[in-house]
């Protein structure tokens, strides 16, 4: 008896003195290598978060709390006025976006709508036809101008924002904590690739599942919220692979929850979940054509870059040029993400909290597990899709840990608000500001086909082929696909593809202009 307590002695005092102090060491790399001072690397940084990040959650495992007598329950939203809420700001935050117009592969997805070829599965990559249904609905409803595909993006942000919210209080967040995760997930600027896109909608709309999917397993059971769980988990299947784990994330986040027997609908509706995932993925694999690049053994550096990518950006979800026009961005971002996780560690929490915080750091890793082949953002942001889903968690993880240390108390309680409410209103701002790129990649995207339609009204060739096109402006797409479908459609003419023949012109773009190449 005397060892134990003196061993919890040991842990309560000097613990924390270790832990503040690799704190403010990690601290201390992350303005070196943000501010460029000192010769601290990306890889010295990315050590050291993993060094602290197991001394915290060594510390919380061993000095928790026993668990309260009850068991916080789940707390009620207004959901009316907070689905109108989330979706006004929804359209604030990317009302730039919606008249952008069709970017690269946005033009191929309008294409295989026009044509209905999305329906093959044989020697394909990809069979998605949950986004080309919509877009055909689209289509044929209210027409064919892109406003109404950027709108349908928006929308959907919002509803998968609206469902973080309902996640967090059925986790036991209060109300305005819970509204909180789901507009933190609405504003942060690492979401502008996937909402500003049309073409994100593949992983917007693979999103919106799999939420359902987690929504309903955290509900009472009843064969309407069954259908609803298997419809939502159908739609993710057919919009984006990724959706796989769907239900390994619902099970990370409700399976063995203390209480949760009676709130629960248990292992039937998890085990269907995961039979249909099983079934969908093994389809796949026996249909469709897998890509090499994909299919192969990850190295060390890939089972690194998957532990550490999505949360670095997610906790520093500012684009390369931004970082530069204010330095700091970058630190302030981590060192407030490094001031929670330390705070939250260092506080005395029930086991409840603390195997929910551990969940909700699975959750991002888990997220991106079927994407671990092409896992990789950019600085300019580029790629950031790819961490839409695990976005979800890491917001949640940010808000519980919030709870966790101000919430025991009024005074702490508003600290919370005034962190949450800073965080929004700053992620709001650079979600406005990593549209520019977008904006700037249509304009110049109008500027290459009025380039192009003039150069073909100056000659007799039958075909052409164009060279050199703009393909990104800062990780905002322009012409990396569709550019003969794009110039087909405003032409109204074939512009087939591939080397020049004898009686096809070649062009090349100098940045502001075609010329004949030779």
């Amino acid at each position: 008896m005397r060892f134990r307590s003196t061993r919890l002695l040991t842990w309560r005092f000097v613990g924390p003195a270790l832990l503040i102090a690799g704190s403010l060491w990690v601290g201390g790399l992350i303005a070196g290598y943000y501010l460029g001072f000192g010769d601290t690397a990306r890889y010295h940084l990315e050590t050291a978060w993993m060094w602290l990040l197991g001394g915290l959650c060594t510390y919380a495992v061993v000095t928790h709390r026993a668990p309260p007598a009850v068991v916080s329950s789940a707390h009620r939203l207004a959901i009316v006025p907070v689905s109108l809420g989330t979706l006004a700001l929804a359209m604030v935050l990317f009302a730039p976006s919606l008249s952008i117009g069709l970017l690269s592969d946005d033009f191929v997805l309008a294409a295989r709508v026009s044509d209905g070829s999305y329906w093959s599965v044989g020697g394909t990559e990809f069979f998605r036809p949950g986004p080309h249904l919509l877009w055909h609905l689209v289509f044929e409803t209210v027409g064919r101008a892109p406003i109404y595909l950027h709108a349908i993006n928006v929308v959907i942000h919002a509803a998968n924002a609206i469902l973080v919210a309902v996640l967090a209080a059925r986790l036991g967040l209060r109300a305005p904590l819970a509204v909180g995760a789901g507009w933190l997930f609405l504003c942060i600027p690492s979401a502008v690739e996937p909402v500003a896109w049309a073409s994100g909608i593949q992983d917007v709309l693979m999103t919106l599942g799999c939420l359902i999917f987690a929504v309903c397993v955290s509900n009472r059971t009843s064969p309407f919220v069954q259908l609803t769980a298997v419809a939502g988990l159908v739609i993710g299947l057919l919009t984006k692979e990724t959706a796989v784990v769907a239900p390994a994330l619902a099970a990370l986040l409700w399976w063995g929850r203390p209480g949760s027997r009676n709130a629960l609908p248990g292992w039937p509706l998890l085990l269907t979940g995961a039979g249909l995932s099983t079934a969908y993925g093994l389809w796949r694999l026996m249909v469709t054509a897998v890509p090499p690049d994909y299919a192969v053994v990850p190295s060390r550096y890939v089972l690194k870059e998957l532990l550490v990518r999505p949360f670095a950006a997610l906790a520093v979800p500012w684009s390369g040029s931004m970082l530069e026009q204010a330095a700091w961005l970058g630190p302030v971002s981590a060192t407030c993400v490094l001031a929670v996780l330390t705070v939250t560690a260092l506080r005395q929490r029930a086991r409840a909290e603390l195997l929910t915080l551990i969940r909700l750091g699975v959750w991002v890793v888990v997220s991106v597990m079927p994407v671990y082949a092409y896992l990789f953002v950019a600085d300019d942001m580029e790629g950031a899709r790819y961490v839409y889903l695990g976005a979800v968690g890491w917001c949640l993880l940010l808000v519980v840990g919030v709870s966790v240390s101000f919430d025991a108390t009024r005074a702490g309680r508003a600290a919370a608000a005034i962190v949450l409410g800073s965080t929004i209103i700053w992620w709001s701002w650079g979600t406005r500001v990593h549209q520019a790129p977008w904006r700037q990649a249509a304009e110049l995207r109008d500027r290459v086909l009025v380039a192009a339609t003039d150069v073909l009204s100056q000659t007799t060739c039958r075909s052409a082929t164009f060279d050199d096109l703009p393909d990104s402006v800062e990780g905002a797409f322009v012409f990396r696909n569709g550019f003969e479908e794009a110039l087909a459609e405003r032409m109204d003419v074939e512009v087939p593809a591939g080397q020049p023949a004898a009686d096809r012109c070649r062009f090349g773009w100098t940045g502001t202009a075609f010329v004949a190449v030779e």
